[in-house]
């Protein structure tokens, strides 16, 4: 099959994700809703872990996970990681002031 064939990246199946990372970012963000912050706790009582939770179960049963899927979810868990990091970055300059 010629490459021109294959449909568009975004419409591909790919086996090759790193769910390892989203299951370690996915503890990551745990941890920071154990810690209080509000986007962690928001994003871990959101219906975007159980996307999260849902794409890992396919991951495993060996279902075809999109690389545009994979990377909604990749990005949204990395935002909020942000998110916790600049939270806790402002919460020290107003200790430090």
């Amino acid at each position: 099959m010629s490459q021109f064939n294959k449909g568009l990246p975004s419409q591909q199946s790919c086996t090759h994700i790193e769910m390892a990372v989203l299951e370690s970012t996915l503890y990551e963000i745990w941890e920071c809703a154990k810690a209080g912050y509000e986007a962690a706790k928001a994003f871990m009582k959101s219906d975007l872990r159980i996307v999260y939770v849902n794409m890992e179960l396919s991951f495993n049963d060996g279902k075809a996970i999109t690389y545009e899927r994979y990377c909604k979810i990749r990005n949204t868990m990395q935002n909020v990681i942000r998110r916790c990091i600049h939270d806790k970055s402002l919460h020290q300059e107003v200790l430090h002031d």
